[in-house]
């Protein structure tokens, strides 16, 4: 599983307000509240990798299977990075124009581009619930 440096929480330092002679306040971070929140967005991170590797799936282009099956072993999922390794995965991505050249149904070029688009919502939705579940 990969990590994703963006997923780390720092730990917060202790925070002291008051005035002389009056009252003060003091906020105390828990010492495992970094390392926590870190652990939670970094499973949210590989959660939402995974659906996004699932919502893709059918707008890649699929002959034999072994492009839109490429992102299964070539990803590391939690980096935050779908990889389609196959030696014509580029020349499908970008060979039509956004929007253009669909093979069938949703199949086609920018198959990243288009999903996301089309999932915008839902993707909102699934991360911020990902993240409400590794906190909890």
């Amino acid at each position: 599983m990969g990590t994703n440096p963006k997923c780390r929480v720092p730990q917060p330092n202790d925070f002291v307000m008051g005035r002389n002679g009056g009252c003060s306040v003091r906020l105390h971070w828990s010492p495992a509240m970094g390392p926590r929140f870190s652990g939670a967005m970094q499973q949210a991170q590989t959660m939402f990798d995974h659906e996004c590797a699932r919502l893709t799936d059918k707008y890649v282009p699929k002959d034999s299977g072994t492009l839109k099956n490429s992102v299964i072993t070539a990803s590391d999922f939690g980096s935050g990075m779908l990889v389609y390794n196959t030696p014509y995965a580029r020349a499908q991505y970008y060979r039509h124009v956004l929007g253009t050249g669909l093979h069938s149904g949703l199949r086609g070029a920018h198959w990243g581009e288009r999903m996301v688009s089309d999932n915008k919502a839902h993707l909102h939705s699934f991360v911020a619930g990902a993240i409400k579940k590794g906190i909890g």
